[in-house]
């Protein structure tokens, strides 16, 4: 049984305008629901993740970014050419579950999952996390075990 639950919705279009980011009628169709949403281009049925967020209140937060974060928009704006889209899924907590930390997991388990994976996301302050790669020489036998490629979040250097 899984821990967490999160019913995914179908991406909605951004505008292909240049100056427009969305359309009015398009955060009516957003749940207001608690949830995580992403950011993604789109080419084809391949969806390149750009940021991802969490809320209490999806259709406020998500206008909210749309409306005032002006560095995210522009950076979804200038990345690699596609349809720019936002895809959310509505949590659905089990009893018990408190929906601020609940909701706080499931957002650093994606990006760390997107991170991962090697996508760029615009998840600090609007700008690109900084990313490292370890690259490994390893026999046969362990490459199940051992990627040969790992990326990662770059950490923060504590000041001595």
């Amino acid at each position: 049984m899984a821990d967490f639950r999160l019913d995914w919705h179908r991406p909605l279009h951004l505008s292909p305008s240049p100056t427009v980011v969305y359309e009015v009628d398009l955060v009516e169709r957003i749940p207001s629901g608690p949830g995580v949403y992403i950011f993604v281009r789109a080419f084809g049925s391949t969806r390149i993740p750009l940021y991802v967020g969490q809320a209490i209140n999806l259709r406020r937060r998500i206008e909210g970014q749309l409306k005032t974060n002006v560095k995210l928009m522009m950076n979804i704006k200038n990345s690699p050419q596609g349809s720019r889209q936002s895809i959310f899924g509505v949590f659905r907590p089990k009893k018990g579950q408190q929906l601020a930390s609940s909701l706080d997991r499931i957002e650093r388990a994606l990006i760390r999952h997107y991170i991962e994976s090697g996508s760029e996301l615009f998840n600090t302050q609007g700008t690109s996390v900084p990313m490292e790669t370890l690259t490994s020489e390893r026999p046969q036998q362990l490459n199940k075990v051992i990627p040969k490629t790992l990326t990662f979040a770059k950490q923060k250097t504590p000041k001595s």
